[in-house]
């Protein structure tokens, strides 16, 4: 992995607001003695050579909606769950995120290790 041995890396992020399947501008971050990678994605089976460390934040469901309302609001909600929901459980589901994670815990619960 390029940031393991002190190189920069770009990446060009999804554009949100294009809502068309565009790239957004490049991002460039240098390296980082520790690389956080969020997403349900980010539990690909491709990704776990690159990983240290697999931590899952499994939160309830009525929890993650919760958030996504303060975040997204009420007006984008029902586009936003069936945009992503679904994929989301296939992801997670393919992935096996519970199985691969080194630790796993909860809000407001200590980390099972």
């Amino acid at each position: 992995m390029r940031l393991g041995r002190g190189e920069a890396v770009s990446w060009r992020p999804y554009d949100w607001d294009a809502e068309d399947g565009r790239l957004g501008a490049p991002i460039t971050a240098g390296p980082a003695a520790v690389v956080l990678l969020n997403g349900a994605y980010s539990a690909r089976p491709e990704l776990a050579p690159l990983l240290g460390l697999r931590v899952l934040l499994d939160a309830p469901r009525d929890r993650r909606r919760e958030r996504l309302l303060r975040r997204e609001g009420e007006r984008d909600r029902a586009e936003w769950e069936a945009r992503w929901g679904e994929a989301r459980q296939a992801c997670s589901a393919s992935t096996s995120a519970k199985v691969r994670a080194n630790v796993r815990t909860s809000p407001g619960q200590r980390a099972d290790t």
